[in-house]
């Protein structure tokens, strides 16, 4: 129920704020998770997810436990979650704690063209381009989205429901710092992608890299 009215949520702001983001005409974009690493193994990228999901149901169930306790609350920590946290660690500030949003923008328009696209790492030489699949660049999407957009936002909001139900204060400045490694998991250093429209006839002195289930490797072109 609480992650469907999420999905709702994360579902109507995408509605509200999306716009066309056309990659080509920007040349670039930059990564900051292991979802939009194109260059890694996606089945890396699968192990990550399911282990943010695990973190996460442990964190959902810990929340719902809690409940059971509610009237031992200590409301000072509610109060240092929603100070503290909320407002200082993770919301109005260019390097939350909570990691980047996932970029739906984005996501769309590789997605709507990706059989137009091919990738180039900033530095690399230009016979290392390579392509992305579709099915592989919608299930990095759909994990993306999952992690970075829903459980983000439940983590964000959450915490300091969470704090309240501790009773010792280390343990409530532990798990205020901590709590964020769910949704940070997936982090990477930033790497910036040359976006460049395919034209197949310049890959002839050269194989193209394509991105599969095993990682990169190198097939013709169509």
């Amino acid at each position: 129920m609480i992650f469907g009215l999420l999905l709702l949520q994360s579902a109507a702001s995408i509605y509200a704020v999306y716009s066309p983001h056309d990659l080509l005409k920007q040349g670039s974009f930059t990564s900051y998770s292991t979802y939009t690493r194109l260059g890694g193994s996606l089945v890396q990228a699968c192990w990550i997810f399911m282990g943010q999901l695990l973190f996460a149901w442990f964190y959902v169930y810990s929340l719902y436990s809690s409940y059971s306790d509610i009237g031992n609350a200590e409301y000072l920590f509610w109060f240092a979650g929603f100070v503290s946290v909320q407002m200082t660690m993770f919301f109005a500030r260019g390097d939350s704690q909570l990691g980047h949003t996932w970029n739906v923008n984005q996501a769309i328009y590789v997605f709507s063209n990706v059989y137009r696209l091919s990738f180039l790492i900033d530095g690399d030489d230009e016979e290392n381009s390579f392509v992305v699949g579709k099915s592989a660049w919608l299930l990095r999407s759909i994990f993306g989205f999952v992690v970075n957009l829903v459980l983000r936002d439940f983590v964000g909001y959450s915490v300091p429901i969470l704090l309240m139900n501790f009773h010792n204060p280390i343990d409530c400045v532990i798990y205020s710092v901590a709590v964020n490694f769910i949704v940070t998991l997936d982090d990477t250093p930033t790497q910036l992608y040359k976006v460049r429209e395919r034209q197949h006839e310049g890959y002839s002195d050269y194989r193209l890299r394509v991105e599969t289930k095993e990682g990169i490797i190198d097939e013709e072109p169509p």
